[in-house]
C-alpha cells in the first residue's frame, strides 16, 4: 500500500470528474446549518479537512469527503443555495430589514467563532472601498497579502458572504431578488433568457445558470453600465423602443448590477484560494483504509468494509446476466441509501442484497427489522464465512482471491441457504423460535448466527445434500437442535463476549464436528445453579445475558404465545417489578435480575401489568398469560405480591431444571 498527501484547491476537488463516488454512500446528513457552517470557515480562511480517496487500477473513489464536495460546488455554483443555509443559520426572515439582517450575520457568526466579537462588531462601518483598494496593490504586495492570516482579509471576505446573502434577500415564492433582478422587469421574455428553465409550464430563473451567466459578463474587463446593456441587447436582439425600456431600467438599477458582478467576483476569489488537504490510498486493504481514516478523522462515524468494498474496482465489475429477484432487491436496496439506481448490476450489488434474499421468515437473521445497512455489512461476512471461513474485514477481503463464479455461485449458494432453512423451519423445535417471533441473530448476537448458518450450510453438504424424505435428515436435524443448544449455553456463561470474529473462524476449521457434541444435563444444572444467585463469573445477571436462556425454557416446554390482536408482542419481565426494588432498599437485589423473577409476558399499550404487583391486576386474560408463561399457581401470584415473602421466588429454579433436564432429554430423544 502506498500513499500520498497534497493541499488541492478547494473548487478543483469540487468539480473534479476523475473523482467517482463509491456504490455505497453514506446518506446525506449535513444540514443546511452544517453548509453554512463549511462557509464560515472557508471565507475565514480555515482549514477545511482532508478528504481520502481510494486509488486502484486508475480509478479514483472518494471515500470521506462527500458531503463537504457537495457544500463546496453549491458553494460555488449556486448563490440561492448559500441564502438558504444563511436564514437558516442567522436565522432572519424574508421580509427582514436589510440593516437588522446585517447585525443579526455578524452576532451569529461572532457567536459561533467564540472570539474577535469586539473587533467583529468593530468594523461594521469599514467603508467598500478596502476592498478596492486591496485590488490596486502590486503583484507582489498581492501575493503577501494571499498569504497572510489577516483580520482584514478574513473580514473582506465574510463580507462578501454577507453582500452574497444580500444580494439574494429577500426570497419570495422561492425566487431571490437576485434571480428577480436578472429578468429585468419582463423586457426580456424569460424564455429566451439562457439561465432560465421550464418548470411546471413557465420558465423560471436558474440559480445555477444565471451564476455561470454573471461569471461570463466578468470576464469583460472595466464592464461599465453601457457595455452591459450592449452585451444584453445584442445577445437578446433588444432594439427600438424595448431597447430604451432596457436601458432605462438597468440605469435605474445599476447599483444592484454593478454590486452583483463585484460580488460574485470577490466570491469566485475567495473560493480560488481555498485548499483541502487529501490523502490518497494506493493499492490499499480494508484494514489499512479503515486505520489510515481513523487517525485523520477520528471524531467521524468510521468507514465499513462494504464502503470501502463499493470503492475497490473488483467489486464494480458488471454482471452479464443478473437475475430478475437481484434486480428487484437492488432497486429497493438504492432507494433504501437515497442513490440514484445505477443502470449496470456489479459483483457489490450481488452481495449485497445476498442477507434479503435469504431466510424469508427471519429463523436466523431476523431479516424483516435488519434495514439495508445492516443487511450488507452481515451479507460479507456471511459470504466470507462460506467462501473463505472468516467473518472479520480480512476474510472480507479475501473474497477477491478467492475462486468463485461471480455470474454462478452466489446465486447457487443462496438456493442453497434457503433449501437448508426450509430444512430447519421444518423441525418442531425451531418452528418455537418463529412462533415467538424471534431469531438466532435476535436472541444471540450476529456472530452467533452466521457461524449457525455457516455450519448448517456445511453440515447440509457433509450430509449429502439431505432432503426432507433422506435416510440422513435425522441425523441433520439432531445437529441443528445440539448446535443452537450448545451456542445457547456459550452464550449464558458469556463464553461469546467480545468479538466473535476469531471464535467463528476457529469454528468453522473444526473438521472433528465437536460443534455438534451435545451439552451435558449436568452443565445445564451447574449453570441454573450458580445464576440462581444473580450473579455469573462476578457480573450481575440480566435479561440481556439471559434472554437465549429464558426462551429456551419455553422452547423446551413447547409453549407458543397466544396473541390477544395483531398489536401483542412478548417480551422478559418481571414478576416482581422494578419499581418495589427501588422503593424498597432493603429487598434482597440478587433477586430483580434474576432468571426466577423474569418471565416473558405480554407487552403492550393495553396491557395493565406494567409496576403493579401481581395481585393487583384484574385482566383474567393476562392473569393467565402470567400463570401459563411462568408456570405459576393463583397461590404464588399472592405470595409473589407479599414483598416480606420474596425468597419464594427461588422455587421456580425447579422449573428450570426440569426443562433443562427431563424435558431437553425428551427432545433431543424425538429428534
Amino acid at each position: 500500500m502506498g500513499y500520498s498527501i497534497v493541499e488541492n484547491n478547494a473548487v478543483a476537488f469540487a468539480d473534479s470528474r476523475s473523482i467517482k463516488f463509491p456504490r455505497f454512500q453514506r446518506k446525506q446528513t449535513w444540514n443546511d446549518k452544517d453548509n453554512f457552517k463549511l462557509c464560515i470557515s472557508v471565507f475565514k480562511d480555515y482549514p477545511i479537512g482532508v478528504v481520502i480517496i481510494n486509488s486502484q487500477d486508475g480509478n479514483d473513489f472518494l471515500l470521506d469527503g462527500r458531503q463537504r464536495r457537495n457544500a463546496l460546488k453549491l458553494m460555488k455554483d449556486d448563490p440561492k443555495s448559500v441564502y438558504v443555509w444563511a436564514k437558516s443559520f442567522v436565522g432572519f426572515t424574508p421580509n427582514q430589514d436589510v440593516e437588522e439582517l446585517k447585525e443579526k450575520f455578524w452576532i451569529s457568526i461572532d457567536e459561533y467563532l467564540q472570539h474577535e466579537a469586539a473587533k467583529m462588531k468593530g468594523t461594521e462601518d469599514i467603508p467598500d472601498e478596502l476592498g478596492e483598494e486591496d485590488e490596486e496593490e502590486t503583484e507582489e504586495t498581492a501575493e503577501d497579502v494571499e498569504n497572510a492570516y489577516s483580520f482584514e482579509k478574513q473580514y473582506n471576505s465574510l463580507k462578501s458572504l454577507l453582500d452574497l446573502v444580500l444580494l439574494c434577500h429577500p426570497m419570495k415564492s422561492g425566487k431571490t431578488n437576485l434571480q428577480k433582478m436578472y429578468e429585468f422587469n419582463g423586457l426580456i421574455d424569460k424564455s429566451e433568457l439562457d439561465y432560465a428553465d421550464p418548470i411546471d409550464g413557465e420558465y423560471v430563473v436558474n440559480s445555477s445558470k444565471l451564476k455561470k451567466y454573471i461569471d461570463s459578463l466578468n470576464e469583460h474587463e472595466d464592464l461599465d453600465v453601457n457595455e452591459f446593456i450592449s452585451i444584453i441587447a445584442k445577445r437578446y436582439r433588444i432594439t427600438g423602443q424595448k431597447l430604451d425600456k432596457l436601458t432605462n431600467y438597468v440605469n435605474q438599477h445599476w447599483d444592484f448590477y454593478k454590486k452583483s458582478l463585484d460580488v460574485i467576483e470577490s466570491i469566485n476569489r475567495v473560493l480560488g484560494r481555498a485548499k483541502i488537504g487529501s490523502v490518497t490510498l494506493t493499492n490499499a486493504d480494508v484494514l489499512d483504509a479503515q486505520n489510515i481514516f481513523s487517525l485523520v478523522n477520528h471524531s467521524g462515524t468510521p468507514l465499513s468494509a462494504e464502503e470501502l468494498l463499493s470503492a475497490r474496482p473488483f467489486w464494480n465489475i458488471s454482471l452479464t446476466n443478473p437475475s430478475g429477484e437481484l434486480l428487484e432487491y437492488k432497486k429497493e436496496m438504492y432507494k433504501f441509501l437515497g442513490i440514484n439506481l445505477p443502470e449496470e448490476t456489479c459483483r457489490w450489488d450481488l452481495c449485497s442484497t445476498f442477507l434479503k434474499r435469504i431466510d424469508k421468515h427471519g429463523l436466523i437473521f431476523e431479516n424483516e427489522k435488519n434495514s439495508f445497512t445492516t443487511s450488507i455489512s452481515l451479507s460479507y461476512r456471511i459470504i466470507s464465512a462460506l467462501l473463505v471461513g472468516g467473518i472479520n474485514n480480512t476474510s472480507v477481503t479475501m473474497l477477491e482471491k478467492a475462486k468463485i463464479d461471480w455470474e454462478v455461485d452466489i446465486e447457487r449458494i443462496i438456493k442453497v441457504i434457503n433449501l437448508v432453512i426450509d430444512l430447519l423451519e421444518d423441525i418442531n423445535y425451531f418452528k418455537h423460535i418463529l412462533a415467538w417471533r424471534q431469531s438466532v441473530m435476535s436472541l444471540t448476537s450476529n456472530s452467533i448466527a452466521i457461524e449457525f448458518c455457516a455450519l448448517m450450510y456445511k453440515s447440509w453438504n457433509e450430509l449429502g445434500k439431505p432432503t426432507k424424505s433422506s435416510a440422513n435428515i435425522k441425523v441433520f436435524n439432531k445437529r441443528a437442535v445440539t448446535l443452537f443448544d450448545r451456542l445457547v449455553y456459550e452464550y449464558g456463561i458469556r463464553m461469546w463476549t467480545g468479538s466473535g470474529d476469531s471464535m467463528v473462524a476457529s469454528h468453522l476449521k473444526d473438521v472433528s464436528g465437536s460443534r455438534y457434541i451435545m451439552i451435558t444435563e449436568d452443565e445445564w444444572k451447574e449453570f441454573i445453579n450458580t445464576i440462581v444467585s444473580g450473579n455469573y463469573k462476578g457480573k450481575p445477571t440480566s435479561s440481556k445475558t439471559l434472554k437465549p436462556f429464558l426462551y429456551n425454557y419455553y422452547f423446551l416446554r413447547e409453549l407458543n404465545p397466544t396473541l390477544l390482536n395483531d398489536n401483542t408482542k412478548y417480551d422478559i419481565d418481571h414478576l416482581v417489578a422494578q419499581k418495589f426494588f427501588r422503593d424498597n432498599p432493603d429487598l434482597d437485589t440478587s433477586l430483580k435480575d434474576n432468571f426466577v423473577n423474569f418471565s416473558i409476558l405480554p407487552k403492550g399499550e393495553n396491557i395493565e401489568k406494567t409496576d403493579k404487583k401481581l395481585n393487583e391486576i384484574h385482566d383474567t386474560w393476562l392473569l393467565n398469560q402470567i400463570k401459563t408463561f411462568a408456570d405459576i399457581t393463583d397461590e404464588d401470584i399472592q405470595t409473589f405480591s407479599d414483598l416480606s415473602k420474596l425468597s419464594s421466588l427461588l422455587k421456580r429454579k425447579d422449573t428450570y431444571l426440569k426443562a433443562y433436564g427431563e424435558l431437553r432429554n425428551k427432545m433431543f430423544l424425538n429428534l
